[in-house]
C-alpha cells in the first residue's frame, strides 16, 4: 500500500465472515497508485471468544427447549457481533426475560484473564 498523508482511520467490520479491523487511508502520498485505499485485517487471538461457540451454545439450548414441544425456534448469532473475552468454563444459556422479543442469553461465568478486565459476560442471541 502507498504511504498515507493523513492519519489512518480504523473501524470494526466483517470480512469473509470473520471479525476484522478496516484500516483506511483517504489521501496517499503516491496518487499514481490510487488516491485512497482500505485494507481489512483479520483479528485472531487466544483470548477472544469465537462467535461460532456462542451461536452453538444458543442453538443447543433452543433445540432442548424445542424438544419440550412448546416452541419451535431457531437461534442465530451474527458473525459481526462485538468481540468478547474467551470463556474459561462451558457456556450456559437461558431465555431472556419474558415480555420482550424472544431471545436467548448466552452466559460466560468466568472469562480468561484479559486486559479488558471483564471476568464474566452475557450476550443476547436473537431467535426467530
Amino acid at each position: 500500500m502507498p504511504a498515507c498523508r493523513l492519519p489512518l482511520r480504523t473501524a470494526w467490520t466483517v470480512h469473509d465472515h470473520e471479525k476484522s479491523v478496516l484500516v483506511s487511508c483517504d489521501k496517499t502520498s503516491a496518487p499514481e497508485y490510487g488516491r485512497k485505499w482500505s485494507l481489512a485485517v483479520r483479528i485472531r487471538g487466544e483470548s477472544l471468544q469465537e462467535n461460532y461457540f456462542i451461536r452453538e451454545a444458543a442453538i443447543r439450548f433452543v433445540r432442548k427447549e424445542n424438544s419440550k414441544g412448546t416452541v419451535n425456534w431457531i437461534a442465530d448469532y451474527p458473525s459481526g457481533a462485538p468481540m468478547l473475552p474467551k470463556c474459561a468454563v462451558p457456556l450456559a444459556a437461558e431465555w431472556r426475560e419474558k415480555g420482550v422479543r424472544p431471545s436467548v442469553t448466552v452466559i460466560c461465568r468466568h472469562a480468561v484473564d484479559t486486559e479488558w478486565g471483564e471476568k464474566k459476560w452475557r450476550v443476547k442471541v436473537p431467535v426467530f
